[in-house]
C-alpha cells in the first residue's frame, strides 16, 4: 500500500507542477465550518458521506483552535500524522458502513457485522441463495461509490470555499484514493487471501454474469489511470504536502455574445457499474457566482455500449429565502435485475430528476430537503430499481 501511496503521489505532484502555478492562495483566509446531518430511508451512502465529512469538520476545527498556524517541521508532521490518521479512519467507516452496509440495509439484510481500523476494515453479513447477482455486484461495489461519493462532498467544500485546505485536500486524497488503491493493489486474479477483495469479487462478478474475460485485472487497471487525471487531487496532494492553501484552479472560458463570466475544471473519472467500468469526464462550471456540475459518461463493455449524463447546481434560483436546486441524469444501460441471459438484455433508457432545497432560519442554521424519482437502472448510491427519493436535513455554519 505504501508504494502505491507513494507512486500516486508523486504522479500527482508532477500533474500540480505542469498546472498553473499561480493558482497557490496569496492569503491564507480563514474558512467558516460546515456541518452537514441528513435522513433518508436506509441511511444511505450519500448520507453516511455528509456525515463522515461533517465529523471530518469537527476534527478541522479542533485542529484549527489547538494549532492556528503551525511554523516548525514538527507541528507540521504532527498535523500530517493527525491529519492521516483523521482522514483514513473516517474514509474506512464510510468505506465499510455507509458503503457495504447501505447496500445490505436496502436489501434488507439484517445482522451485519463491522470493523474499521486504520489499516482497513471489513464487512461480515450472509446473504439468503436467491440474492440477484446484480444486488451482489453492488453490496461489492457499494465501498467505493461511498468513498467517491465522500470525495464529491469535500469537492463541494472546495467549490464553496472557492480555495482547496490542507486538511480538506487530505480528506479528498483519502476518499478519492481509495478506488484508486483498490484496483492497483489486486495483484493476482486467483489468490485465496483475495476472496474478501472488493476488485476481485467485482471482476468475477462481471465476467459471471456476461462473459468470460469480458473485465479483467489489467483492462480495469488501465482504465484506473484514466480516474488519476484529475486536478483536484493533484491539487490536494500539493495542499497537504506544502500546508498551504490553493485557489480552486478554474480555467477562464470565452464563450461570443455571452457576457458573464464563465470558468471551468474538467476531470477524468472511472465509475465502476454493475454491468462494466465507464468512463468519465466531469466539468465543474462557474457561471458568475454559481456552479453547475456537468458529467458525460460512456462504457463499451461488451456486448454493451453504455451512456450517461448528468447536469447537477445546488443554486440555480431564489424563490423569496428559498434557495432551489436539483439533478437531472439520463442514461442508456442494459436492463439490470433480469432473470436468464445476461448478454440478452435489451438496453433501456432512463434517468433521474431531483429537486433540491434550503430554507434559512437564521445565520448560523439552514434547513434542507431533497426529494425526487429515479427509474430503474444504476445511479450511484442509489437503488437499482424504480423509486422515489427523498432526504431531509440541516447545514449548520459556525
Amino acid at each position: 500500500m505504501n508504494f502505491i501511496k507513494i507512486g500516486t503521489t508523486l504522479y500527482c505532484l508532477l500533474f500540480t507542477l505542469l498546472s498553473y502555478a499561480e493558482h497557490t492562495a496569496k492569503q491564507e483566509c480563514p474558512k467558516p465550518y460546515h456541518y452537514l446531518l441528513s435522513i433518508d430511508r436506509h441511511f444511505s451512502s450519500k448520507s453516511s458521506s455528509e456525515l463522515s465529512s461533517s465529523v471530518f469538520e469537527g476534527y478541522r476545527q479542533l485542529e484549527e483552535w489547538l494549532l492556528p498556524e503551525p511554523t516548525g517541521v514538527v507541528e507540521r508532521l504532527f498535523l500530517y500524522c493527525t491529519r492521516e490518521v483523521a482522514a483514513t479512519f473516517i474514509t474506512t467507516a464510510n468505506h465499510e458502513i455507509g458503503g457495504h452496509g447501505a447496500q445490505l440495509r436496502a436489501l434488507g439484510i439484517k445482522n451485519i457485522r463491522y470493523s474499521v481500523g486504520l489499516n482497513g476494515g471489513y464487512t461480515a453479513f450472509k446473504l439468503p441463495p436467491q440474492t440477484h447477482p446484480q444486488d451482489r455486484l453492488m453490496i461489492n461495489l457499494g465501498g467505493v461509490h461511498a468513498s467517491n461519493l465522500l470525495s464529491e462532498v469535500t469537492q463541494q467544500r472546495f467549490v464553496e470555499d472557492s480555495t482547496i485546505s490542507p486538511n480538506l485536500g487530505h480528506l479528498y486524497f483519502a476518499s478519492k484514493f481509495d478506488q484508486i488503491y483498490y484496483i492497483f493493489s489486486y495483484k493476482n486474479n486467483h489468490s485465496e487471501n483475495l476472496k474478501g477483495h472488493d476488485m476481485a469479487n467485482y471482476i468475477q462478478g462481471i465476467n459471471s454474469l456476461y462473459q468470460t474475460n469480458s473485465l479483467n485485472r489489467s483492462k480495469l487497471k488501465k482504465y484506473n489511470y484514466w480516474g488519476l487525471l484529475d486536478p483536484l487531487l493533484a491539487y490536494s496532494i500539493y495542499s497537504t504536502v506544502t500546508n498551504k492553501q490553493v485557489a480552486l484552479p478554474l480555467i477562464p472560458l470565452k464563450i461570443p455574445g455571452v457576457s458573464a463570466p464563465v470558468e471551468f475544471l474538467p476531470s477524468a473519472q472511472l465509475l465502476l457499474t454493475p454491468y462494466g467500468p465507464e468512463l468519465g469526464i466531469r466539468n465543474i462550471i462557474k457561471i458568475s457566482d454559481r456552479y453547475y456540475q456537468l458529467t458525460l459518461l460512456h462504457g463499451k463493455n461488451q456486448p454493451f455500449n453504455t451512456y450517461g449524463i448528468s447536469l447537477s447546481s445546488d443554486h440555480c434560483l431564489n424563490y423569496q429565502k428559498l434557495t432551489l436546486g436539483g439533478e437531472v441524469r439520463l442514461w442508456s444501460q442494459p436492463q439490470l435485475l433480469t432473470a436468464g441471459n445476461f448478454t440478452q438484455a435489451p438496453m433501456k433508457t432512463g434517468g433521474m430528476l431531483m429537486v433540491n432545497t434550503q430554507f434559512p432560519v437564521n445565520k448560523t442554521l439552514k434547513l434542507y430537503a431533497s426529494f425526487g424519482y429515479k427509474t430503474a437502472g444504476f445511479a450511484m448510491g442509489e437503488s437499482l430499481k424504480s423509486c422515489a427519493i427523498l432526504k431531509t436535513g440541516v447545514a449548520i455554519t459556525l
